[in-house]
């Protein structure tokens, strides 16, 4: 008896455990029908994408530029200038355009310009009371390339370079009376004096930035480049005096190179989103 009743048994426990197989095998079937072939197009699918049609936009920028010999020139016992001592400020417009067929980049056109100034400096010559101010100014036309990472949604970071093809640089010392009559300038009676000192280069200009586009309308960047001149190519690169006259013996350190920190506001159409959307 107690031999039939451990047959019964182990026939149960056989049926028991073929019956708990079934819903296992079932969804076997089900996992080979899941589109394994499908998967990674879906995940790619939601890769996020540095896109768009267009951008133009205002740039402000800070270059820290190396004031230290034209300090030299312009604060010595013999031009008697105050020392310029404030951050050369630019600003400019820029036009940016997506690549279609290279993913995740665009290229761009600016143009940046902008001066410091010393404080001035009152002197007393001939009896006459002059006035005393330098000038650095900058100019700098050239084309842009980025390459955009989007680490999430509405936010990127750019990875590029621009080519300033047409820069200038010049340096204005300027003596003025500040009350003048017509006849001392027409009898040559005038105390009034200005020397331009200038200088055109090109540039290369790595940069990294940080753009964030909180509508898809709206873009906000911020970026940094630095400054490597060479001479220009495309015209007379010497240093002139007016524009006219050639200078030579120029100290090196007297160069646009430099770190820049620009900030810029631009409107176009964006999308820094994920492709499905």
């Amino acid at each position: 008896m107690n031999f039939l009743q451990n047959i019964l048994k182990i026939k149960t426990i056989i049926l028991i455990i073929i019956l708990s197989t079934i819903p296992i095998f079932s969804q076997d079937d089900e996992l080979d029908k899941l589109p394994y072939d499908d998967t990674p197009e879906k995940a790619l699918k939601n890769t996020l994408a540095y896109r768009g049609v267009a951008e133009l936009g205002y740039n402000f920028n800070f270059s820290l530029i190396n004031y230290d010999e034209i300090n030299n020139l312009i604060s010595n016992e013999a031009n008697n200038y105050n020392k310029l001592e404030d951050n050369l400020l630019l600003s400019g417009m820029r036009l940016s355009f997506y690549i279609p067929f290279i993913k995740n980049s665009k290229i761009g056109f600016y143009n940046l310009s902008g001066s410091a100034q010393s404080e001035e400096k009152s002197i007393v010559q001939n009896s006459d009371t002059l006035k005393n101010i330098a000038e650095l100014e900058l100019n700098m036309t050239g084309v842009s390339f980025d390459y955009g990472i989007v680490l999430f949604p509405s936010f990127a970071i750019t990875l590029g370079a621009n080519i300033c093809f047409s820069g200038e640089m010049n340096i204005k010392l300027s003596q003025f009376k500040q009350e003048n009559s017509w006849e001392e300038i027409q009898n040559n009676l005038n105390s009034n004096n200005s020397i331009i000192i200038s200088k055109k280069f090109m540039q290369l200009q790595p940069s990294f930035g940080i753009e964030w586009t909180p509508t898809n309308f709206l873009m906000l960047r911020l970026n940094t480049f630095y400054n490597l001149t060479f001479t220009d190519i495309f015209s007379d690169s010497d240093w002139k005096i007016n524009s006219l006259g050639n200078l030579s013996n120029v100290p090196s350190g007297i160069n646009p190179d430099a770190f820049n920190i620009s900030l810029g506001v631009f409107i176009g159409v964006f999308n820094f989103d994920s492709l499905d959307k």
